[in-house]
């Protein structure tokens, strides 16, 4: 684009001067200054041009990197809330197979506390019953020595 430019400024300074050579009285010399001063307005025009569209570009670029930037920091963002969302997901994870171990462990606690006590129970219940049996069994015992004496005394008369 600087080259196309360099080639019309050249070009029209070529030109004015051919103009200022070939005007040779001073009637001719009036419209040449007028194409002269016009074609430097156009260059000058085209420099302003230049100028702005040079800017724009500028501009541009700058918007550009500024929106690659912004850009890259939301993605960096979004990629660190996602792993945070990652990571209260297995925490969660964690605490629920934590809580649902200690509830399972709870329970078989309680099923271990159940059997012992039932089986305490069951065996104070034996004890209790074997005691109790034992007694009857004594208690017939002596039932049956009184009623052998009573027997044998009443054999005697």
């Amino acid at each position: 684009m600087k080259d196309a430019y360099v080639v019309r400024v050249c070009d029209a300074f070529l030109w004015s001067l051919c103009m200022l050579v070939s005007c040779k009285d001073q009637n001719q010399h009036f419209p040449c200054q007028i194409d002269m001063e016009v074609k430097q307005q156009e260059m000058a025009l085209d420099q302003q041009r230049m100028e702005q569209l040079m800017a724009l570009q500028q501009q541009a670029a700058q918007q550009k990197a500024a929106l690659e930037q912004q850009a890259m920091q939301l993605s960096m963002e979004y990629q660190q809330k996602k792993a945070e969302e990652e990571m209260q997901k297995q925490q969660y994870n964690v605490i629920f197979v934590v809580s649902v171990m200690d509830v399972d462990l709870h329970e078989r606690r309680s099923s271990r506390w159940a059997e012992a006590h039932d089986k305490a129970t069951v065996t104070r219940k034996s004890k209790f019953a074997r005691f109790e049996m034992e007694k009857k069994q004594q208690e017939m015992q002596m039932k049956m020595q009184v009623l052998s004496a009573n027997v044998s005394v009443s054999r005697k008369y």
